[in-house]
């Protein structure tokens, strides 16, 4: 991992605390000292020392509803800086920060996923492991997989997930425990509620979709309680027990992948995004530790107080993108091509003392059509051409 490490160095060349008790918000304002310095998080989790006496118990917010944590682990993480540098990583990356979509961050997506897993009693380990699994995203989420080029089926942050938890010093706290980072990584075979080959359903899945479904306006949060009800794990398999809630929540998936991870103005404002940044680290503006350790914020904050006329060309295109690209029909006419990720999912839903259950694709033609129709649509490509003026080098 070192040597990636050296490799990408080259490419770029708490709320109040009583010690009975402690509730922790879903999200919250990063604090100025965060901002003043670019590797904070990083420095403070380097440093963290285990509290003297940790509260007995502590009380989180989710999507679900409040949890009540009691397993000292479970409240050391909570509260550790690795969590907390979260708040300030939006999950939709630049397209938050731009004006367009509404802030989700990866700390409400942590928490969400850990929320799932708790509730439906999954063993600590898997637990940590989901509370843990997008700790190693860097600022600005998947831009990374553009700036490091490794594509749309591989994440960056998969990659680098176990060096990154050992830069962060999770090593030593989990040690205390009797874990090591390698027996929480999310992509053990045994996290079944965790991860699960797409389009299954999986912790992971089902939470960024409710909560897509959420702030996109697609649900209300009553009936993303209702649909909770009918969604069970068993035998290593989510599932519905009513078939119109989990069509619902595959309809997320199909409009949360066309009109926001796969379309095309995401496209360019990662593009766009990757140049300011390999720009900013070509003239020392930020550093490689920034992109992985910083913030989003932070970094943006560096980037608007630049004077280099690139970095201001593309954050300027950012803010206006439709005045600066379209999209063509085919390839040769195209300034970029690419194929994204298809994320939509096919819930099994068991219904009347189904044993096995169905995937939604068997059992409802139209889904089907519809899901077929969008992965023929993103297999075609999103192709962009840039205004004469704003062409690329």
């Amino acid at each position: 991992m070192r040597r990636l490490y050296l490799s990408l160095l080259l490419f770029i060349s708490c709320a109040t605390i009583a010690i009975s008790h402690v509730k922790v918000k879903e999200s919250s304002i990063v604090s100025v000292s965060a901002e003043q310095q670019p590797l904070h998080w990083l420095i403070q989790s380097q440093q963290y020392i285990q509290p003297a006496t940790l509260p007995t118990e502590v009380t989180i917010d989710s999507l679900f509803g409040p949890l009540h944590i009691t397993e000292p682990l479970l409240i050391e993480l909570i509260t550790h800086p690795i969590l907390e540098r979260m708040r300030d990583v939006d999950q939709h990356g630049p397209a938050t920060h731009f004006g367009a979509w509404p802030t989700f961050s990866r700390y409400d997506h942590s928490i969400g996923v850990f929320a799932l897993l708790h509730l439906h009693n999954r063993p600590l380990i898997e637990q940590v492991a989901g509370l843990l699994h997008d700790a190693s995203h860097t600022a600005f989420s998947h831009t990374a997989d553009h700036l490091f080029k490794t594509g749309n089926e591989h994440a960056y942050q998969d990659s680098i997930h176990n060096w990154y938890l050992t830069k962060m010093g999770l090593d030593k706290l989990l040690a205390r425990y009797g874990l090591t980072i390698e027996e929480i990584n999310p992509d053990r075979p045994e996290f079944t509620a965790l991860e699960q080959k797409s389009p299954k359903l999986c912790a992971d899945r089902i939470h960024y979709n409710f909560h897509a479904g959420l702030v996109h306006g697609l649900i209300t949060q009553e009936e993303l309680h209702d649909m909770a009800k009918s969604l069970h794990f068993e035998n290593d398999a989510w599932f519905f027990s009513n078939q119109e809630h989990g069509r619902k929540l595959a309809d997320i998936s199909l409009y949360y992948t066309e009109h926001c991870l796969a379309c095309a103005a995401n496209l360019v404002w990662h593009c766009w995004l990757c140049k300011a940044l390999e720009q900013a680290a070509k003239l020392k503006l930020i550093t490689l530790e920034e992109i992985h350790f910083g913030t989003d914020s932070g970094i943006l904050k560096k980037l608007a107080n630049s004077s280099d006329p690139l970095i201001i060309e593309m954050l300027k295109r950012c803010h206006n993108p439709h005045k600066h690209y379209c999209t063509v029909d085919t390839e040769t006419d195209a300034d970029l091509v690419d194929i994204p990720k298809l994320r939509a999912i096919d819930p099994l839903i068991k219904i009347d003392g189904d044993l096995f259950g169905t995937p939604l694709t068997l059992c409802d033609d139209e889904y089907r059509k519809n899901m077929n129709a969008l992965r023929q649509h993103l297999n075609n490509g999103i192709k962009v051409r840039f205004a004469p003026e704003t062409a690329l080098a």
